[in-house]
């Protein structure tokens, strides 16, 4: 509930919360929830477009004000104002559907490729204890390390996955794929907000 009448929103390209458009623009699960919640309020959102931006660095340096869909970790508690869980988001194992890795055991010993995220990283540590991560800088870098044979899967929100089967990077567009679910690898999602915007609503 910003006291201000203008929010800058930073959001990745992440659907189906949020999904960049040819125009510029963005669309998504998130963004039709909070434009809704904005326009109830007269609240003006400004989304930011930041697929290269850390969410973190994007909001302690004032880039934006929020970031709707945020794990709760314990250094974010002392920075930012996180809102009850809205979202969940869920990890799963693609690998080569000739070479199927089915789950964290079968994962063992084995490279394992995933994006520099922050909670992808902390999530990759707590289940896949026994595999040789290869971090990469993106997911579509992650993505395309599987498909090259350099690792026997990759980590990657459920949600990532449709999106990638659909536009396939280069190297995966005949390659069958066996997508595999990781038991408990599922984590509730916050809105984060920055402490100046996330006022009681009898201060606005």
């Amino acid at each position: 509930r910003p006291a201000y009448r203008s929010v800058a929103i930073g959001v990745d390209n992440s659907p189906p919360f949020y999904i960049f458009q040819p125009d510029g623009s963005v669309r998504g699960l998130a963004v039709e929830v909070l434009s809704e919640a904005a326009r109830r309020r007269n609240i003006q959102i400004h989304w930011v477009l930041l697929p290269n931006t850390p969410l973190d660095e994007a909001l302690t340096t004032r880039l934006v004000q929020m970031w709707p869909a945020v794990g709760a970790t314990p250094e974010r508690k002392t920075k930012f104002f996180l809102s009850e869980p809205w979202l969940e988001s869920d990890y799963v194992l693609v690998s080569p559907n000739e070479k199927p890795v089915r789950n964290a055991q079968a994962a063992a010993g084995l490279k394992i490729a995933h994006a520099r995220l922050r909670l992808t990283t902390t999530l990759a540590n707590r289940y896949l204890t026994r595999s040789q991560f290869v971090v990469l800088p993106d997911r579509l870098k992650a993505v395309q390390e599987m498909c090259a044979g350099n690792v026997a899967a990759v980590l990657i929100e459920s949600r990532m996955v449709e999106s990638m089967l659909l536009d396939r990077p280069e190297g995966c567009r005949n390659l069958p794929l066996n997508v595999s679910n990781i038991q408990g690898a599922t984590t509730p999602l916050s809105i984060a907000a920055v402490p100046e915007v996330a006022a009681d609503r009898k201060s606005t």
